[in-house]
């Protein structure tokens, strides 16, 4: 296993994919980009995470312009119809996460500890072929991902 140099993981937004088993059993895809911050050891493979990057962008549309999907909560965003151009930009990543089936979080750092903020998720769940590649996150760094599902009534 290759391992990411400290120095890439702060110099990098890097996508990771992972799976969280909640509190019923069910088990959730995530989404999340880094912004420069560290990551659970879990998902602190290389080799690992291109392969899952790899498959997850054949799933994609990439479309030419920003574009909102149908199919996809934007947590923040009740009316797609009042969403900025700079916002939509924004948006696009976590809503192409979305739209194949992931939970997507962004980071953000509050007291110098990494924080995970649901920005969009599914209306539809993840292709099992994906799903099964996924690491699972164990309890203990999961950090906050169970209380931004409970916030927005996931759980």
């Amino acid at each position: 296993m290759i391992k990411y140099s400290p120095n890439y993981i702060s110099t990098h937004d890097i996508d990771w994919f992972a799976k969280v088993t909640l509190p019923s059993g069910k088990i959730i895809p995530i989404h999340i980009a880094s912004r420069g911050t560290e990551l659970p050891d879990v998902v602190n493979n290389k080799e690992q995470n291109r392969r899952i990057q790899t498959k997850v962008a054949k799933k994609i549309e990439f479309p030419l312009e920003s574009k909102l999907y149908d199919d996809v909560v934007y947590v923040d965003y009740a009316n797609h119809n009042e969403i900025s151009n700079e916002d939509k930009i924004y948006l696009q990543t976590f809503g192409d996460m979305a739209h194949i089936g992931f939970f997507s979080f962004d980071t953000i750092i509050i007291d110098g500890f990494s924080n995970y903020l649901l920005v969009a998720y599914p209306t539809s769940p993840l292709a099992s072929n994906i799903m099964d590649t996924l690491p699972n996150i164990p309890l203990n760094q999961q950090f906050n991902i169970l209380d931004q599902l409970m916030r927005y009534g996931i759980l």
